[in-house]
């Protein structure tokens, strides 16, 4: 029997470890689509993940198990190593990866999650369902990996939407569905008044999505209120326009969070707000993408020219450079964009757009499929709304949710205030 080829097999664990970390953050790219995602570290992030998985259990037990048992891990080598031995179905494997979700460090837990999330191995549900009633990591694992799976678990995410927990609450609210029960909607309403962020906007997302209107009132008072809450101003953008937006562009602290909510509003007006930001050293990367997402201006004749600017120094101590797709959003020459929009505002007409062309669940859909990965959240989450439906999952495998495009059945276009009643 020839000898294992451990260099080969770190070699793996490695580069399966440093792909997952990019295809994470390119479910939140403003340049990737599904398509590129599914086709490129996806696709490259499978393969290690079988050299792996072929190496067997000696590999298993030398290079795996360990990581699992590490409460200092990387947290990209343990969602490797979790993945793997789930995939292998190692004996003892499982427990260890459930045993993750105890470490202190959030970003191993969330690690875990993640590896148990994206498995496709059938037999988790029964273990699953039996750490619903626990608390804190491990019932927040329970939910998300069991909505992952369809699974019907409504008396057990009533019961937790109570807790103290915000964490848990909030993921909770997020698992209910289209459909809440009775309990439920009073739960949520009670959870719009909540004093904690996570949970209130956890409510004002589920309530909407069963579309209640004290969920729709409540994000409308935190836009006139100016809440700094994301899904508050995203969801007035999509579902009542943008004229309560277009103000909070004066306010400082507020600004980043009200251009990108504009993108998704879909009216030239909108557009056109975007235009005296974007030259902007902070927002000018947001300002960009709302203006490109309505206007379905093309970004490469627009871009601006890359700033020459000296290396900064970086001494020891210091924080590193942002990083993340904020960072990524490509910077638009206000001049240029002036010029397209002279010649081209008209011919927008008065109509909501979405990347230049009428809105509809034919554009949402197309969009969805074939946009920017960093938007296919928020839109994913206006789908659910105008159709009543669970919102389509944006954080699965990129071929699983290609070829699974969510429904655009009983698409209702109306504002949300008339469909919250």
């Amino acid at each position: 029997m020839r000898p294992l080829l451990w260099d080969i097999y770190e070699e793996h664990l490695s580069t399966a470890s440093f792909l997952w970390t990019q295809f994470e953050r390119a479910l939140d790219s403003p340049i990737h689509s599904l398509g590129d995602i599914a086709s490129g570290f996806e696709q490259r992030l499978a393969a290690h993940l079988d050299g792996l998985v072929l190496g067997g259990k000696e590999v298993a037990e030398r290079l795996l198990l360990p990581v699992l048992q590490d409460d200092a891990a990387e947290a990209d080598v343990l969602w490797t190593a979790a993945t793997v031995v789930l995939e292998e179905r190692l004996e003892g494997g499982e427990e260890l990866v459930l045993g993750a979700l105890a470490f202190e460090a959030p970003e191993l837990r969330e690690a875990a999650i993640r590896a148990l999330e994206l498995s496709s191995v059938p037999d988790l549900e029964a273990k699953m369902r039996r750490l619903l009633g626990q608390v804190g990591p491990h019932a927040v694992a329970a939910m998300r990996v069991l909505h992952a799976r369809d699974a019907d678990v409504l008396g057990a995410l009533e019961k937790l939407m109570a807790s103290d927990q915000p964490e848990v609450a909030a993921t909770a609210m997020r698992c209910l569905g289209p459909t809440p029960s009775a309990f439920a909607r009073g739960a949520l309403e009670k959870a719009l008044q909540s004093s904690d962020a996570m949970v209130r906007d956890a409510a004002r997302e589920a309530g909407l999505v069963g579309r209640m209107r004290a969920a729709w009132e409540s994000c409308v008072a935190a836009v006139q209120g100016k809440e700094a809450s994301r899904v508050a101003l995203l969801a007035v953008a999509a579902g009542g326009g943008d004229a309560s937006i277009v103000p909070l562009l004066a306010d400082e602290a507020l600004r980043p969070l009200a251009l990108e909510a504009l993108g998704y509003s879909g009216w030239s007006s909108a557009a056109e707000a975007c235009l005296p930001w974007l030259g902007d050293k902070v927002v000018g990367g947001a300002a960009a993408e709302a203006f490109v997402a309505i206007t379905g201006a093309r970004v490469k004749p627009l871009l601006a020219e890359a700033a020459e600017e000296d290396e900064p120094d970086i001494e020891a101590g210091d924080e590193p450079p942002p990083t993340g797709p904020e960072e990524d959003l490509p910077r638009l020459d206000p001049e240029k964009v002036a010029a397209w929009w002279k010649q081209h505002a008209a011919k927008l007409g008065r109509e909501r757009l979405l990347a230049g062309e009428p809105w509809s669940a034919a554009a949402l859909s197309a969009a969805l499929k074939e946009g920017p990965a960093r938007r296919r959240h928020a839109l994913a989450q206006e789908l659910a709304v105008r159709t009543a439906s669970a919102p389509a999952p944006t954080r699965r495998w990129a071929r699983q949710q290609l070829a699974a495009p969510p429904s655009t059945a009983r698409f209702d276009e109306r504002g949300y205030g008339e469909l919250c009643r």
